[in-house]
């Protein structure tokens, strides 16, 4: 009999795991890099302070949120460092616990279980796609059990040498 294999099921959630990882490098370097230039270029701030105060914004959620007369440049990168930094937190809390997961995986359940609450954690972040593979292998691994091989009560005739 062929040996129960949970390849597919391994297979997506490392590449997740793998995929969250190089997510959260990315913010991780855009917090550390970018944001800390754009506290310190003052042409940026001037430039930024100038588009606020003329709410030419294309979009129409940013003119909705730039439409009160306190934000200035440093608010704004202050709030852009704020998410960076939630968002960086709540990553690598579903990366170390899809990681767990994906090492447990013979306890099915459990690992669902930590899979599924990975993808929720992944769902603030800009890792969306991530969350939804998270709960593939969470449902795969409620659905697919293993195979028990039953016992036969006949005995098994081998010769004795």
């Amino acid at each position: 009999m062929k040996k129960f294999s949970r390849k597919w099921e391994k297979i997506i959630a490392w590449t997740a795991n793998i995929l969250m990882a190089i997510l959260a490098l990315l913010v991780w370097g855009l917090y550390t890099i970018g944001i800390d230039s754009l506290k310190n270029d003052r042409a940026f701030k001037e430039s930024l302070d100038a588009t606020i105060r003329q709410g030419s914004f294309d979009s129409q959620g940013m003119r909705m949120l730039l439409r009160t007369d306190n934000v200035t440049a440093d608010s704004f990168i202050f709030a852009m460092e704020f998410l960076l930094k939630g968002s960086l937190g709540f990553m690598v809390a579903a990366l170390v616990i899809a990681l767990i997961a994906s090492l447990v995986m013979k306890a099915r359940i459990f690992s669902a279980v930590l899979f599924i609450l990975a993808g929720v954690l992944s769902l603030p972040t800009f890792g969306f796609f991530l969350a939804v593979l998270y709960w593939i292998v969470a449902i795969i691994l409620f659905i697919r059990k293993e195979k028990t091989v039953q016992a036969t009560s006949e005995p098994i005739d081998q010769p004795l040498n």
